[in-house]
């Protein structure tokens, strides 16, 4: 887990310096300073891919970045933060960045969509030699033993200690700023850049841990299928309470359609192709996309 600490500070520069993207719609809206921010950073729901992006903007906007047993920071942008979350909430989030005006992010996943990332992910990193297959029903239920909390994933980290209680796991979510969803990354981030005052330009982002040929859950056994969704079932509440939540945030933006404007013509500048170039770990390939090590041509 170090390189979830080391690789954002140095892919700062993979992924590039911030670079002027902006755009006319970006010259009528306005961008004051940047507000200190933690952005609870959740496992499997795209969240390297916003770590980085925001990131780069502390970077630019001179905020200090939260390390571990960083003690005065800003910007908070690390897994440390699911702990915190779990012991005090999002009051605790914004704290740990000065208090005050702090804004508290996150995003949610489709929890299915989020336990398939887990399950190949975990394919990739143990085996990166074996191709990427369907797996049979019991193979799943294999994965699922050995890893119960992700089954209800968010529910152990919105409602504390009891993982039943979707009354406190709910309340725990809406008490965060700005709540978006992993199906609109883009839309999150729009929302972002009203909350954090900045221009949505600065918040175009290059696609971050693609695992390449992945297999969908529409290629899974029907029988799959519909165990995934019962044990899935508490977190899908959740993560639909997630979703309405984002839509009744960007309702409350003005200017949400025209910020969302300008960030789609800068994102339209970033390159998305996957480089494959080689981490110093021998089990992660591709700093931006993972492959089977054996199709790497590089």
């Amino acid at each position: 887990m170090v390189l979830n600490y080391i690789f954002p500070l140095f892919l700062l520069f993979h992924v590039g310096k911030p670079q002027p993207l902006s755009t006319e719609n970006d010259k009528q809206q306005t961008q004051g300073v940047c507000k200190r921010f933690a952005y609870l950073k959740l496992y499997k729901v795209g969240s390297t891919t916003a770590s980085f992006v925001l990131e780069r903007l502390a970077v630019k906007h001179g905020l200090t970045l939260c390390l571990r047993k960083s003690q005065t920071c800003q910007a908070w942008t690390t897994h440390d933060t699911i702990g915190k979350m779990i012991e005090g909430g999002a009051d605790s989030l914004r704290e740990h960045v000065g208090g005050g005006d702090a804004v508290a992010l996150t995003i949610l996943r489709n929890p299915i969509e989020r336990l398939i990332s887990k399950y190949y992910f975990l394919q990739v990193t143990r085996h990166p030699q074996s191709p990427l297959r369907v797996p049979t029903y019991n193979q799943f239920l294999t994965f699922l033993k050995a890893n119960p909390l992700e089954q209800i994933y968010y529910m152990s980290t919105f409602s504390r200690a009891n993982h039943s209680d979707i009354k406190a796991a709910i309340q725990a979510l809406e008490a965060i700023d700005v709540v978006g969803v992993t199906e609109d990354m883009d839309g999150f981030l729009t929302l972002t850049s009203y909350y954090l005052n900045v221009l949505p330009s600065d918040l175009a982002y290059k696609s971050q841990k693609i695992i390449v040929g992945r297999p969908k859950l529409e290629d899974f056994d029907p029988e799959l299928q519909a165990h995934l969704r019962l044990v899935t079932a508490a977190d899908f509440e959740l993560y639909l309470h997630a979703e309405r939540r984002y839509h009744f945030l960007k309702s409350q933006v003005p200017d949400f359609e025209d910020r969302r404007a300008s960030f789609q013509t800068a994102q339209a500048k970033i390159d998305q192709r996957c480089s494959f170039k080689k981490t110093p770990s021998r089990l992660l390939i591709g700093n931006d996309c993972y492959k089977i090590g054996d199709l790497l041509t590089n």
